[in-house]
């Protein structure tokens, strides 16, 4: 599989992402998050969104993160 199979999903909402790339792939999910105690604290809740989309093999890799 490569990546210009599947749509881009780069600065979607993790859930609008899944609905974009569909059933029938194997995806992983990798959340990021800042190192910062106080601002983990204000993101906490938030609705994760993608910023980074890597395909390898059979398999579609999200990582995620949280912006206030």
């Amino acid at each position: 599989m490569h990546l210009a199979e599947i749509p881009l999903v780069i600065g979607y909402k993790l859930d609008k992402a899944l609905q974009l790339i569909g059933e029938g792939h194997k995806i992983i999910i990798d959340s990021t998050m800042t190192p910062y105690e106080d601002k983990k604290e204000e993101r906490r809740g938030n609705t994760p969104i993608v910023v980074r989309q890597k395909a390898e093999e059979d398999e579609i890799k999200l990582t995620t993160s949280l912006f206030k």
